[in-house]
């Protein structure tokens, strides 16, 4: 059974590595889009792609694209993940996928009009192994019943310091609470099986002016500190992007007999009646003993074979393939079945290469940040989908409803419906912070905007 064709819609910076590494995973790239057409031309031209778009719309049309990867400004993924279901595609999406309920909505709707179809959301963390043992952990009652869940999570500066882009820009999908309090959002509910009905939160801009002296300010967050109350337990959140320190995240579980704590990717246990917490389980351990080094080079991948380590790779991959993609841009040669006019070639996320762009050119040729964990759960997630992928098929003629019971392999993967559920803790976030207050959160079928009522405790 063949892997599914795919087209892609992606980061500048991000693509020579994303393609690289969906390759090595098998997947057959048939089309692909990003912002800056050299380096889409120069990616295609050496991984043998055939089809280059200045238009994503036209990737996701290709009849030989039957799948559609998409990551990259999160104010594209709605409208694209809805245009893609439409016309009978599966989509795999990155996170934030929606920037609004109303968005998020509209998602959902959409995917029960086609529930066998694949409509999947990038939250990754659910398929990084130290979650998911957390999560049978906390269910086989090692912590007794879950009291309180706590996260912290430090995070380098997510703009750019030198230029004006998405990042900036809270209504692009900027900012630590859209770009990282989903990943955390979504996980909470995944380890607890249980949902937030109640949010307090102060989102706060403290890097306000672009360090240049340019007159644009800064409107995406880049602190966030959150409460949410769920059935019999609360959870209390803090996302920081001040400074220029090295990623960090903890996640905490305190319940009536002990408690769980993943750092980073160990994992970490305390019982009542012991005197010391335990390792439990080192994820980077386990990858680096079972897998080596993969961000080698280029020509070692072969299309369809296996990837155990592809959740470590992303960085590694991303830092050798734009450097090579960078060095080799003037010799690209546009794909033979769609000609393009090539933009004056630039340097690569550089002040020159942005100098001579409109604003809105800025906005769309943003990279995004790097995040390293998030990039290694969403790795796995795409080893996942490689691995269920051939048995769609088969499976789809056997069992109806959705795609969840056709593939169970991927029942864990999140879906639209988990999109809707975060991004309405996410408004009720904002509107609490704006407001000082408690604020419901209501992401019900039926329910298209947050009651931001007050609700008493």
């Amino acid at each position: 059974m063949p892997y599914k064709k795919i087209g892609l819609i992606c980061t500048s910076d991000s693509l020579p590595s994303f393609v690289v590494l969906l390759k090595r995973l098998g997947f057959d790239i048939k089309a692909l889009w990003c912002p800056d057409t050299d380096v889409s031309i120069q990616t295609a031209a050496e991984n043998d792609i055939s089809f280059v778009s200045n238009k994503p719309d036209e990737v996701l049309l290709r009849k030989d694209v039957e799948m559609l990867i998409i990551t990259g400004r999160p104010s594209f993924h709605a409208q694209l993940c809805i245009k893609a279901l439409g016309i009978g595609k599966h989509v795999l999406c990155s996170a934030p996928a929606a920037l609004t309920l109303a968005e998020a909505q509209n998602m959902v709707q959409v995917a029960h009009y086609y529930p066998q179809i694949l409509a999947l959301v990038g939250y990754g963390m659910r398929q990084l192994e130290i979650f998911r043992r957390m999560r049978k952990l906390i269910q086989r009652s090692y912590i007794g019943t879950p009291l309180v869940a706590e996260v912290r999570v430090q995070a380098p500066p997510l703009y750019s310091r030198e230029d004006y882009d998405w990042l900036w820009e809270k209504t692009a999908g900027g900012g630590v609470l859209h770009m990282v309090g989903c990943h955390v959002i979504d996980l909470l509910a995944f380890l607890l099986d249980r949902r937030a009905d109640r949010a307090q939160g102060l989102v706060e801009t403290h890097a306000k002016r672009h360090q240049t002296g340019g007159f644009r300010r800064l409107n995406a967050d880049d602190f966030a500190s959150f409460l949410l109350r769920m059935p019999g337990m609360s959870a209390t959140v803090t996302l920081n992007a001040i400074g220029e320190s090295d990623f960090e995240q903890e996640v905490c579980i305190t319940g009536s007999e002990g408690q769980l704590v993943a750092r980073n990717l160990q994992l970490f246990g305390f019982q009542s009646g012991t005197d010391t917490e335990q390792l439990l389980f080192d994820e980077d351990a386990d990858l680096t003993s079972a897998n080596g080094d993969l961000g080698s080079s280029h020509g070692s991948s072969q299309a369809g074979g296996s990837l155990n380590h592809s959740h470590s790779s992303i960085a590694s991959l991303r830092r050798a393939s734009v450097e090579q993609s960078a060095t080799s841009l003037q010799n690209a040669a546009p794909s033979p079945s769609h000609q393009l006019q090539i933009p004056s070639p630039g340097s690569i996320g550089g002040g020159s290469f942005f100098s001579n762009m409109s604003p809105d050119d800025q906005l769309l040729y943003a990279p995004m940040p790097r995040l390293e964990l998030y990039e290694k759960a969403f790795a796995k997630l795409l080893e996942s989908l490689s691995a269920a992928i051939p048995h769609y098929d088969s499976e789809l003629e056997k069992a109806g409803g959705s795609w969840k019971e056709i593939v169970p392999h991927l029942a864990s993967v999140a879906s639209f419906e988990d999109v809707r559920y975060v991004t309405a803790v996410i408004e009720a976030i904002r509107y609490s912070s704006d407001s000082g207050d408690w604020v419901s959160v209501q992401s019900d079928a039926d329910t298209k905007t947050v009651d931001s009522s007050v609700s008493e405790i």
